[in-house]
């Protein structure tokens, strides 16, 4: 014998909702208020959300279309979409997946996941950190950023900066090569290590990966 149920909730606005299932899919939108969905394993997709978002699933692919406020997301495998997010704080942890999306714009931006790829494009934000054990890494940035710090175990790094974009820089590959389309004022220069600025510097960029690839490329 097989069952299941749908629930549809209404929320009024600036009111908190927080939903927990074991498993299930979940969708929520036009929430204004703060909302926290919690399941051991489900997809869960949100879209039009204003206040802060808290999504946690121990299983299951995550997409978060159009937030306002801090948004933090959690899986412990599957796929992270993000688009069109604006608020003070951008938090996705994923133990096995990719993250990918556009159109962030927030003060402070944390990427970690276990295994898997990275990318993101149309990125505003001040702080960024991304951690992968095991994946590529590609940001695109439309603003300049004050610091970013990327670190991958093996896999190539790709970062696309506006034209403008100064920084003191710290590169380092234990196998791969590194390559510029900015003028850097070297400092210290090995094979695989690379240590200085470009233009003036003032912001900060460190990139350190086991194995690969490290690309600075102009927006």
């Amino acid at each position: 014998m097989e069952a299941h149920a749908d629930l549809d909730i209404r929320v009024p606005a600036g009111r908190t909702l927080l939903v927990y299932l074991a498993a299930g899919d979940v969708a929520v939108s036009n929430v204004d208020g703060e909302l926290v969905v919690s399941a051991g394993s489900a997809d869960v997709r949100s879209e039009a959300t204003s206040g802060g978002l808290i999504l946690d699933t121990g299983s299951g692919d995550v997409e978060v279309d159009g937030a306002q406020g801090k948004v933090l997301v959690d899986t412990g495998s599957g796929d992270v979409g993000v688009r069109d997010i604006s608020g003070p704080e951008l938090n996705v942890d994923t133990g096995s997946g990719d993250v990918g999306g556009s159109g962030v714009t927030v003060s402070e931006l944390n990427v970690d996941t276990g295994s898997g790829d990275v990318g993101l494009s149309g990125v505003e934000a001040s702080e960024v950190s991304v951690d992968t054990g095991s994946g590529n890494v590609g940001l695109a940035f439309r603003a300049s950023p004050a610091e970013v710090s990327v670190d991958t175990g093996s896999g190539d790094v790709t970062l696309r900066m506006p034209p403008s974009w100064t920084a003191d820089i710290e590169l380092n590959t234990a196998s791969g090569e590194i390559e510029s389309e900015f003028e850097m004022m070297l400092e210290e220069m090995t094979d695989d290590y690379v240590r200085g600025r470009i233009g003036a510097g003032g912001g900060s960029l460190e990139v350190d990966t086991g194995s690969g690839d490290i690309a600075l490329k102009k927006s």
